[in-house]
């Protein structure tokens, strides 16, 4: 399906001037590289995350945007299973091709407001348990993908992924300070892989959510001054990778961490070790 997606990245279009010919367009804006909450960012260009999603609550003319989420299919979006439900309303909304937190039309976006059909929470997902904090919503229609407003991720099926790459990138509309207040622009950050083990020394077992610690199904990142935040739950950590042409792999999904920022990890559900469950339920249903 990653491959079958890159097609997204690119067209053939029908041009008159200055020649009646057909040319190709190249809809790649993301660049294989990262500047150095989101805390510790930098505002995300026009189309330069196409995969990113806004989940919203409450009825329509009064949406809040509290959770972010990734395209996967024209009729998916993977999350966080505490996304789902915020403390008033269960999420009843996705904004995709937007930029800023808003689904009103804005300068380099192409906002597609599509309601929630269905909301599929791993069946071992048990809270306040953190563990298994993995969801898929079900759209109401499909997704258009063109010019590079929007289009799916790929999902990342490498398992010790953080032995294998030094930095991976987290995007979303949440908190650019402890304290501080939800961003009303797309921001990205990059972000230093965790290695597991010191990931678990750093969280012990805490019994806040966790009481047997991180497992091997949680995959961690963050730097000192840099983190993703609340209001970023759902959202992607991702890579980069050249092949396919201008598709981010989605390695973690935002599921929770200590304050933003600060020198412990964020923790992030590892998408490799529930690509199983997300294949069935994404394909077989589509």
């Amino acid at each position: 399906m990653c491959r079958r997606y890159a097609r997204y990245t690119c067209a053939s279009k029908h041009v008159t001037f200055p020649f009646d010919e057909i040319t190709f367009v190249d809809y790649c804006e993301s660049q294989n590289k990262t500047d150095q909450l989101i805390v510790g960012g930098r505002e995300a260009r026009a189309k330069e995350y196409p995969h990113m999603a806004m989940l919203g609550y409450g009825e329509k003319g009064s949406i809040q945007y509290l959770c972010g989420g990734t395209v996967i299919s024209p009729r998916f979006v993977l999350t966080a299973a505490h996304c789902v439900y915020s403390a008033t309303s269960p999420v009843k909304w996705v904004v995709l091709g937007a930029r800023l937190r808003t689904e009103k039309p804005h300068e380099g976006a192409r906002p597609q407001l599509i309601a929630v059909a269905e909301r599929i929470k791993h069946p071992e997902y048990k809270p306040p348990s953190k563990y298994h904090d993995i969801a898929l919503l079900r759209l109401a229609k499909d997704a258009v993908f063109e010019e590079g407003f929007a289009r799916p991720a790929c999902l990342s099926a490498e398992p010790g992924v953080e032995s294998n790459h030094k930095k991976a990138t987290a995007t979303g509309w949440g908190l650019t300070e402890w304290d501080g207040e939800q961003s009303s622009v797309l921001m990205t950050v990059s972000l230093d892989m965790t290695p597991l083990a010191a990931c678990k020394k750093a969280y012990g077992k805490t019994g806040n959510g966790i009481p047997q610690g991180i497992l091997d199904s949680h995959v961690c990142a963050g730097s000192p001054g840099r983190d993703s935040c609340e209001g970023d739950s759902g959202g992607p950590l991702q890579l980069f990778p050249t092949d396919p042409y201008c598709m981010f792999h989605v390695v973690g999904v935002v599921s929770f961490g200590q304050f933003c920022g600060f020198n412990t990890p964020g923790v992030y559900t590892r998408v490799s070790h529930y690509l199983p469950w997300i294949e069935d339920t994404v394909w077989h249903r589509s």
